[in-house]
């Protein structure tokens, strides 16, 4: 009779358990497997570059070349010198084109915006996990690759990989995280975003549109912004200002 109670309460306290890794079964650690597998993926790279700007497209082709960059792939800028807004992209951008009817280069800050906008949703349809996104006048001297492989650890949705402030230039940390209060001079010249960080840049676009020029509009989203203090890209000045 004893034996009996006890294999009767072995075989209860087996169920229990069954049941248990049942309800949650040994998935516990497959979010970090599939966490691991993400970041074995390759860093997407994009530049983003007009049509007409073939001397830039030249210059960020050599650069690949000389760098063996080949994952460095254009991605084709909105031009809004020529182009007629359909009627999503007029509500994205009515905000700021009504703050800036008289402004000569609204429609350059137009194409900018859109340029960046069409980008996330790419990100977004492709799933890529981590993206570098850069305009077409950066300056590089050297392969970045490993750098940007460092950057996923990083627990930020997007990372600005300039600035022109000595002040942070000097902090010896590799990261700092955007106050709002202070102008770190970063531009859209070229940051790394991870998916979910589009994911909310396009939300917050879609909901409440644009108000400001890209950089900025970026800068005043909720998102978690950190800033590479030493940068490994930069401004080639030999370029006018993108997008006119």
């Amino acid at each position: 009779m004893y034996i009996t109670f006890l294999l009767l309460l072995l075989i209860l306290v087996l169920f229990i358990i069954y049941k248990k890794l049942d309800e949650n079964p040994i998935s516990a650690p497959r979010p970090l497997r599939h966490q691991s597998l993400r970041k074995h993926q390759p860093v997407t790279m994009f530049y983003i570059n007009l049509l007409r700007s073939t001397d830039r497209r030249k210059h960020i082709e050599n650069l690949k070349i000389k760098y063996n960059m080949p994952l460095l792939r254009r991605f084709n800028a909105y031009d809004g010198k020529n182009k007629i807004l359909n009627e999503t992209e007029f509500l994205l951008l009515e905000k700021h084109i009504n703050k800036n009817k008289n402004s000569k280069i609204v429609n350059g800050e137009c194409g900018c915006i859109l340029s960046h906008y069409y980008l996330w949703k790419t990100i977004i349809k492709n799933q890529y996990e981590y993206t570098l996104i850069c305009e077409d006048d950066i300056l590089i001297k050297k392969n970045i690759t490993k750098e940007l492989e460092t950057l996923k650890d990083e627990d930020y949705d997007i990372i600005f990989l300039f600035n022109d402030k000595k002040e942070i230039r000097n902090k010896k940390t590799k990261i700092i995280t955007m106050h709002k209060s202070f102008w770190f001079g970063c531009g859209t010249l070229c940051y790394f975003i991870t998916l979910k960080g589009a994911k909310k840049l396009i939300s917050i676009a879609e909901s409440k549109g644009f108000n400001q020029p890209v950089d900025h509009w970026m800068y005043n989203t909720p998102l978690d912004i950190g800033i590479l203090t030493h940068p490994f890209i930069f401004k080639d000045d030999i370029f006018k200002i993108s997008f006119l």
